[in-house]
């Protein structure tokens, strides 16, 4: 009897049961994750990783009307200074703008690649941090950690996709960014940027916006939660941890918005 119990106690939790437990009670699911670790993680990285995806591929079809109407206003503009375009060489334009290539199979790919590169960086940023704050876990404990602290990022995939699925329209204003912009849709928000670009600041302002939900708070909040548990150290080092890694990692997902506006500054001063 006793043998079984002991069996029985060391079975590693399930999928749904430790999904469901960190949502009503974090810390102890947790706490149960480091003390008897699960392969379950394997089917949250599955998930997290459709969610990631599924919003690029039903946006695709949408994604592909809006580059052929931006790339045939800029058709008509470019007819003004090469009025010998032949309506062959317009099509091919408008084909490449379209390309299924551009719209879905590089932004599905890019999506999957940098989901898991954050997974690394922010297993290994919490890691070595916890390490200096005097933690006691493995990259290994952490990994699984930050794997399952993704449950809030993966219903907001899904409900973004719900969204986009059902209403047909992409989402113009993720996050806070709504707050600095005017355009109503998408579409508006692609003719606002091509007939009057925003300021670098702007840019910034719209991107960092754009980065904050509610989604991202409960993420934080899993991560600190996790952070304490599994490396064992009080509330005050875990948020320390996590509020440092989030803000590098934020500063620095906005280069490539700062590089792009810069070039758009120098196109738009020719």
């Amino acid at each position: 009897m006793a043998t079984a119990e002991t069996e029985t106690a060391q079975t590693p939790p399930g999928f749904w049961h430790i999904f469901l437990r960190l949502i009503r009670r974090p810390r102890r699911a947790f706490e149960m994750l480091r003390e008897t670790p699960s392969r379950a993680w394997l089917w949250m990285a599955a998930l997290a990783l459709a969610a990631a995806l599924l919003p690029i591929l039903v946006s695709a079809p949408i994604s592909t009307r809006l580059a052929r109407e931006s790339m045939q206003q800029q058709i008509e503009t470019m007819r003004s200074s090469n009025p010998e375009m032949t309506p062959e060489q317009e099509a091919q334009i408008l084909d490449m703008a379209a390309n299924p290539l551009f719209t879905m199979v590089l932004p599905a790919a890019g999506g999957v690649l940098f989901t898991v590169l954050g997974w690394l960086v922010w297993s290994g940023a919490l890691h070595l941090l916890s390490t200096m704050l005097g933690g006691g876990e493995t990259f290994g404990q952490m990994w699984r950690m930050v794997i399952w602290s993704q449950i809030p990022l993966a219903l907001r995939g899904l409900l973004q996709s719900a969204y986009i699925g059902a209403t047909g329209n992409l989402i113009a204003h993720p996050g806070l960014s709504g707050l600095v912009s005017s355009a109503p849709s998408a579409e508006e928000a692609v003719r606002e940027f091509l007939t009057t670009p925003p300021s670098t600041g702007q840019m910034l302002l719209q991107a960092l916006l754009g980065k904050i939900d509610l989604f991202v708070f409960w993420h934080l909040a899993l991560l600190g939660i996790g952070v304490a548990a599994t490396a064992r150290l009080s509330g005050r080092k875990a948020a320390l941890a996590v509020g440092l890694t989030w803000l590098v990692l934020t500063a620095l997902s906005l280069a490539p918005v700062l590089v792009s506006a810069s070039m758009a500054g120098r196109f738009g001063g020719m």
